[in-house]
């Protein structure tokens, strides 16, 4: 859908005060996680002094950054959303919200919203012992396969 991705993540505030939750995640873990897949350009974050104008002049700047001597107008960007958000944000554009960024959405049914959403995946790690549990399983997984030390043989030690 675009030839270089730009993501943008809500920070922890902006969670708390929107939809009143912490996340299962912080904004930088969330970001690292987002900025290890090969596909994303960069990570920007939309915090509560942000609207829709200011991420994109941030996607602007950024774009600028990266592409030294280049330059994007709002009409070149597409804001892209899931098929969950299409009302609120075909609702946003129409007000004017977006400007002359266009907004494309990808397809998720409502079945797979139920399995992958952050609700479900949140309950799961607190049903099985919470994300500590999660860590200690990863530790123990490392030890194994190096025989009870987080070491590497003539590779130093790994980071955990």
């Amino acid at each position: 859908m675009c030839e270089d991705l730009y993501v943008v993540v809500k920070t922890d505030e902006r969670i708390r005060e929107k939809k009143h939750k912490d996340p299962v995640q912080n904004t930088a873990q969330r970001a690292a996680n987002l900025r290890a897949l090969k596909k994303v350009r960069n990570v920007l974050y939309y915090d509560l002094d942000s609207d829709r104008t200011d991420v994109v002049l941030s996607v602007i700047e950024q774009y600028g950054r990266d592409h030294q001597g280049e330059s994007l107008e709002p009409k070149d960007l597409v804001a892209i959303f899931g098929e969950d958000l299409k009302e609120k944000e075909e609702d946003r554009k129409r007000n004017g919200d977006w400007g002359e960024v266009s907004v494309a959405f990808t397809p998720r049914s409502e079945e797979k919203m139920q399995l992958i959403s952050s609700s479900t995946y949140k309950r799961m790690i607190e049903e099985t012992g919470g994300i500590s549990s999660y860590e200690d399983k990863e530790d123990k997984g490392l030890n194994d396969v190096n025989g009870g030390s987080t070491k590497s043989e003539g590779h130093g030690e790994i980071e955990i």
